[in-house]
């Protein structure tokens, strides 16, 4: 039944493909002020070109869901001709389950483009290999199939190294997945060299807890130390057989059992969401188990699905009904789960501190700035020396600007605009205090303070800085990767999507900006075999952006400056 629902769906696909309009843009609306551009080339197998492959535009940045912009399929000489495409960055690939469109620049399958208005865009040509076969069958220490067990892909440099696990997509991520015989086929694999594993690493969750038990993590054939691993040499749309692997006993996963109670009164606190994560010294937590389980009327949780390591349990956000109100934060409770279940533990919780204020936007209508505010989050990150439990988001900004952000532990609090994806056009430009301007937008909450008097003001933009990188003095190794990042000049931080990787032409692109002075810095990596990459000096560039306005900049990269 699976092999016939993956058939269907693949057949969906294609048909939703073909059936797409061939030169129109789907699912855009260019602005009428901004001419509109295409993008025209060919798709070639080995040098020779491919027929009827279908070629998917997508934003590279704007579009959380990944959704298609265009669709076209590839004519009888492999060629294609997207039209109508808005100014704007993009990824370029082609739907081809078995080959392989691998850039090893950016590690995606795709071309990064970036388009000017009304640019007219001329011999992309995009590359295929056929993809490889990995296939064996996993089994338990008594010959017995594992059924539903994922298998990863690992891959290795020369050395033996690891560089980085085989990232699966859409077509080929049940291929990973072993059938009722324990059998798996993963394919439209990279020519490379590779380990493969299945089973339970310890630095992971439990997604793969069965019940009260979980297979260690193994390598092929069945050893427990990657460096005993069997290496796997894979050539270009070759198939490798036999690449079994023998999971060592199966190991008992335990349970976590406590109480959450308030610090100052050791009372329960009932119908608080918790979570857990794995302790690392000195590195903080990884979130591991979270979502809307909540303490009963007794204050009791329950942690299942553990492997031996050392954890931290915390109280946090619940993620399912976005509950962000809770005036309470909670130490780490750390504990390490060895060879037995774990039992009264405590959550201690406390009523944290609070921050109120209102937001302005500026530049935008008076009539629009409700609508905005609206769909906007105000988040604090708060420095502390104490190891604190992971903080997510914030509160919506009310219509009329105010917000309040509720269990808070004292340290310097840190305002910024939050979401997923980060809200385009907007930046946080000042944070004032009781009138006085905090620079950073840091400020100091004591422990229990119900701080107000806070204004917080947005900028709302649409301005662009389109660039250009010059590389000069010598030839640009390949492999060799170039990044720009972008901040608000004087400013320590930035945006954490205010960065991009440079596309094919080394071009650029920042969109919705709001206006003011920039900072515009590059930076660069070169490979070394069997070494650390070299990194490049960085080359800054300050700009100045007004709004509905285009920077055009080049930054100018002098490769014989670096260190050899």
């Amino acid at each position: 039944m699976q092999n016939v629902c993956r058939i269907l769906i693949a057949v969906a696909l294609l048909l939703g493909v073909s059936n797409s309009a061939r030169y129109a843009i789907a699912q855009e609306s260019p602005d009428s002020k901004s001419p509109t551009g295409s993008i025209s080339g060919q798709v070639k197998l080995n040098g020779k070109p491919v027929p009827g492959v279908p070629v998917i535009l997508t934003r590279s940045d704007s579009d959380p869901e990944d959704k298609p912009v265009a669709r076209i399929m590839s004519d009888s000489e492999g060629r294609f001709r997207i039209a109508n495409v808005p100014a704007g960055k993009f990824n370029l690939s082609a739907f081809a389950p078995a080959f392989v469109f691998y850039d090893p620049s950016y590690g995606q399958d795709g071309k990064r483009i970036t388009i000017s208005p009304g640019e007219a865009l001329e011999g992309v040509e995009i590359s295929l290999k056929r993809g490889g076969v990995i296939t064996g069958r996993v089994t338990d220490s008594a010959g017995h199939p594992v059924v539903e067990e994922r298998v990863a892909l690992t891959s290795i440099d020369e050395l033996g190294r690891p560089r980085g696990e085989f990232e699966f997509n859409q077509t080929n991520w049940e291929s990973a997945q072993t059938d009722d015989r324990g059998v798996y086929r993963i394919f439209g694999v990279p020519e490379g060299r590779y380990i493969a594993s299945a089973g339970q690493a310890p630095n992971r969750g439990g997604s793969v807890v069965r019940g009260t038990a979980y297979y260690p993590l193994t390598f092929h054939p069945g050893v427990a130390d990657a460096s005993n691993a069997a290496v796997i040499e894979l050539a270009a749309g070759a198939e490798s057989t036999g690449v079994d692997i023998v999971l060592r006993r199966a190991e008992k996963a335990y349970t976590a059992t406590g109480r959450i109670v308030d610090a100052e009164t050791g009372k329960p606190v009932p119908n608080v969401v918790y979570g857990y994560g794995i302790l690392y010294a000195g590195r903080g937590i990884s979130m591991m188990g979270w979502g809307s389980s909540r303490s009963d009327a007794q204050g009791s949780f329950r942690l299942e699905r553990l492997i031996p390591n050392h954890y931290g349990t915390f109280i946090t956000k619940d993620f399912i009904t976005k509950d962000s109100d809770s005036d309470y934060y909670s130490d780490i409770t750390s504990f390490d789960v060895t060879d037995a279940d774990v039992s009264g533990l405590e959550i201690k919780v406390r009523r944290g501190s609070s921050i109120s204020g209102i937001a302005a936007i500026e530049g935008l209508p008076s009539g629009d700035v409700a609508d905005k505010l609206s769909g906007l989050r105000i988040g604090a990150f708060i420095q502390s020396p104490e190891l604190g439990a992971p903080s997510f988001g914030g509160p919506n900004i009310g219509p009329d600007g105010s917000f309040r952000i509720t269990g808070l532990r004292a340290g310097k609090a840190k305002l910024s605009i939050t979401g997923n994806p980060m809200p385009r056009g907007f930046a946080l430009t000042r944070v004032e205090r009781n009138g006085v301007e905090q620079q950073e937008g840091l400020f100091d909450i004591a422990a229990g303070e119900q701080l107000s008097g806070v204004r917080v003001t947005i900028g709302y933009g649409t301005g662009v800085i389109r660039g250009q990188l010059k590389i000069t003095g010598e030839p640009v190794p390949e492999g060799t990767t170039f990044g720009v990042r972008l901040k608000r000049a004087g400013a320590d931080s930035s945006r954490r999507d205010w960065w991009t990787a440079v596309d094919d032409r080394n071009r650029f692109l920042f969109e919705a900006l709001p206006p003011g002075d920039y900072e515009v810095t590059a930076s660069g990596y070169i490979p070394v075999p069997s070494a650390p990459a070299t990194r490049l000096p960085e080359v800054k560039k300050r700009v100045t952006v007004t709004n509905d306005g285009e920077t055009d900049i080049t930054i100018v990269i002098d490769l014989s400056a670096r260190d050899h």
